[in-house]
């Protein structure tokens, strides 16, 4: 199953695709992680900033900008490589009100 992702994004990706986080899990961010249990949520994060990693790809957009929030700027999102379009994670509030315009929109 992770050989078929990885041979699936390989296409969209330069250079060697190697998983140098196996055993991570994610952020925590859309459960509230970071909030209610900030010290393992930055100690996560800490733990990617700190593996050597020159780039990090992900598909999840909340682990792309928790990452950067503490500091591991060279974390990206999958899904904007794929479709081949130009797009930054939002941080901070504009993050916040899109899910939110997202999510109560009529």
């Amino acid at each position: 199953e992770e050989q078929l992702f990885f041979n699936t994004i390989k296409p969209f990706l330069e250079g060697e695709i190697k998983n140098s986080f196996k055993d991570t899990q994610c952020c925590g961010l859309g459960g509230c992680a970071s909030s209610k249990e900030s010290e393992i949520s930055t100690k996560f994060a800490k733990s990617v900033s700190s593996a050597g990693e020159e780039k990090l790809f992900t598909y999840c957009a909340a682990c792309v900008g928790n990452f950067r929030r503490k500091g591991f700027s060279n974390s990206y999102h999958l899904l904007p490589l794929v479709l081949n379009v130009e797009e930054e994670v939002p941080l901070g509030m504009k993050s916040l009100f899109n899910r939110a315009m997202f999510k109560f929109r009529k």
